[in-house]
């Protein structure tokens, strides 16, 4: 199995985990209150805890460290994890840190592709993520003019969300990278497009 394949499957089972903990009190809720907690949920408890312990103590920290000190294997797992669109607890967080890391990290062309894939991933689903606001900031540094295309591409969705998102990514490229849209008046009369709509 791979790494990628790994990731994902240890923030499926926390998600997982974590879903039916938070039925289970709900539940337990609706009966009424007593003095002990009931066993289902102690079981389901464990279980949640276990698969936390799982994905950050068992790996998620240990990759951490090891990003931290530049292994590049780490750099590989840690695009694959910021690729992986799992809504587990606590892993927006983690991304948030990372993808504000990535920004002054050395990044090959297959790897900025694989970002920048993610992003463009991420701006086209109709769920919010925490740490869209730090991909749309690495965007800046990674976008081409193929990946302006593409959020042109998305604004023009009939879904509020993806149209807004596409929207705020865009709109930082524009206003930071003038190497993208030449002339420049295009590139203004693109941002003032922009600042119109909000």
């Amino acid at each position: 199995m791979s790494k990628t394949t790994d990731v994902r499957d240890l923030m499926e089972k926390l998600h997982a985990a974590h879903s039916e903990l938070k039925l289970a009190w709900r539940e337990y809720g609706t009966v009424g209150f007593t003095k002990h907690v009931p066993e289902l949920i102690t079981a389901k408890r464990k279980k949640f805890w276990s698969a936390y312990r799982r994905l950050f103590d068992e790996y998620l920290d240990p990759l951490d460290a090891r990003f931290r000190s530049g292994d590049e294997q780490a750099l590989e797992e840690v695009i694959a994890f910021l690729a992986t669109d799992v809504p587990a607890i606590r892993c927006g967080y983690i991304k948030e840190k990372w993808l504000r890391r990535l920004k002054s990290v050395s990044l090959s062309q297959t790897q900025r592709q694989r970002l920048t894939r993610a992003a463009l991933e991420l701006c086209a689903n109709s769920r919010f993520r925490r740490e869209i606001a730090e991909w749309n900031k690495l965007m800046i540094k990674l976008a081409d003019k193929e990946t302006v295309t593409a959020l042109f591409g998305l604004i023009e969705s009939d879904n509020s969300l993806v149209k807004s998102k596409a929207r705020h990514m865009l709109h930082g490229i524009l206003q930071n990278r003038s190497d993208i849209v030449q002339p420049d008046f295009l590139r203004r009369a693109l941002l003032s497009h922009f600042e119109d709509k909000k």
